[in-house]
């Protein structure tokens, strides 16, 4: 299977986990090729990512966005490597060490589909459909609901109570704002 299908079939699994479709656990490429394939869904990703990192969300100010394509684009990168690092000794501690590989397999390709997501009322703003407020609401009512989608992902694909995978997502907030803290 090439790039393209894997991905097409990654992704099609990770709709089928979002709409709370169980058998997209098995669609996925479970294996060690696909763990490390997974981590090409960065690709997808970055132009979502730095499309919403550019948006100048104060129109009327003579500020423009703050940092450049590279600074995004490497905090992307960190934040895409230190999470499975992370995990690793989080799943370790909490005795589901062997459902790491799934889980970061379902976070890679699931998070696709999540940018793309909160990309939305980042475009609607840009194209002036929505105002600054307005894409401030659906923004923030997208980000609850994404919490909520890793929540059940994590305890779906590492087995695990609703209060380890609350921790878990917690986790992933705050080392993705400590480290743009850090950096930024």
């Amino acid at each position: 299977m090439n790039w393209f299908e894997e991905t097409v079939r990654a992704l099609s699994a990770a709709l089928k986990l979002l709409l709370h479709d169980r058998d997209g656990l098995s669609d996925l490429n479970n294996t060690t090729t696909g763990f490390w394939h997974s981590f090409s869904a960065i690709i997808l990703i970055a132009p979502l990512y730095l499309f919403m990192s550019s948006i100048n969300w104060a129109p009327d100010s003579t500020t423009v966005a703050s940092n450049s394509a590279a600074f995004h684009l490497i905090t992307l990168a960190l934040q895409w490597a230190l999470w499975p690092l992370v995990m690793v000794f989080v799943t370790r501690k909490f005795g589901l060490g062997k459902f790491f590989s799934r889980y970061v397999i379902v976070y890679n390709w699931s998070n696709v589909l999540i940018i793309t997501m909160l990309a939305i009322p980042a475009l609607l703003f840009k194209i002036g459909l929505l105002p600054l407020e307005g894409a401030g609401l659906f923004t923030g009512l997208l980000q609850l609901g994404t919490f909520y989608l890793e929540w059940y992902l994590a305890r779906l694909s590492l087995e695990t109570t609703g209060f380890i995978a609350g921790a878990i997502v917690l986790g992933n907030f705050v080392l993705s704002v400590g480290l743009l803290r850090i950096i930024g």
